[in-house]
């Protein structure tokens, strides 16, 4: 699997979220999570029905859950949340490995969506003690194209945070925030709606070249 470097580990404030639907219920998505040296690898199918999903990796217990947040006009906040009662990263120095539907299983909506903002936060306990940049921009032209997959970052592919281990991490959060895009029309559709814009387009030719003469 590839895996790609998201940044170094630095100190962030936390942040909060609700929810609201624009996932499909009933769904499932998958979390990939592993350690770049102490290995631990899991890829867990969760359900998107609001109850937490529960299982153990490497001696720790974890809860799996996903909140939905309607920020109105059609915009989202989507938080994947994973908590455990020990470091999920814990050897020294390592990169923390996550990816969301890395063999193909992400996200499902109800609606196209833009990603307008993706992040990855890590926490201890109550601290923050990372979060990524916008990786939605920064990653956009090769990855997060319209409308989005539901993968993050990819199929077979993975992001790592660089110097996420042995800081005593047990809360890896992502959170991305979507906004609701035109659906592609269909060849058909198109041909029609190519038809309609070209006869508009005629209409305001004529009222401007009419206002242009009075």
């Amino acid at each position: 699997m590839k895996v790609i470097a998201a940044a170094v580990l630095t100190l962030l404030a936390a942040s909060t979220v609700s929810a609201a639907p624009i996932l499909v219920a009933g769904s499932t998505y998958d979390l990939y999570l592993a350690g770049e040296s102490s290995g631990n690898v899991s890829d867990r199918t969760a359900t998107v029905d609001g109850v937490a999903d529960t299982y153990t990796r490497a001696g720790l217990n974890l809860s799996l859950n996903e909140f939905d947040t309607d920020l109105g006009s059609g915009n989202h906040l989507i938080s994947i949340r994973l908590t455990a009662n020990g470091d999920l990263y814990p050897t020294l120095g390592e990169g923390a490995i996550v990816s969301l539907g890395a063999f193909g299983n992400g996200l499902n909506f109800l609606a196209p969506l833009h990603l307008t903002d993706a992040r990855i936060r890590l926490f201890a306990g109550a601290t923050s003690v990372f979060a990524s940049s916008n990786l939605a921009d920064d990653y956009r032209a090769e990855l997060f194209l319209d409308p989005w997959s539901g993968l993050f970052p990819a199929s077979n592919d993975s992001f790592s945070v660089g110097n996420g281990g042995g800081k005593g991490v047990d809360r890896v959060q992502l959170d991305f925030t979507v906004a609701e895009v035109a659906a592609v029309p269909e060849p058909a559709t198109l041909t029609l709606l190519g038809l309609g814009l070209s006869a508009a387009a005629v209409r305001r030719r004529r009222r401007a070249s009419q206002a242009s003469c009075d």
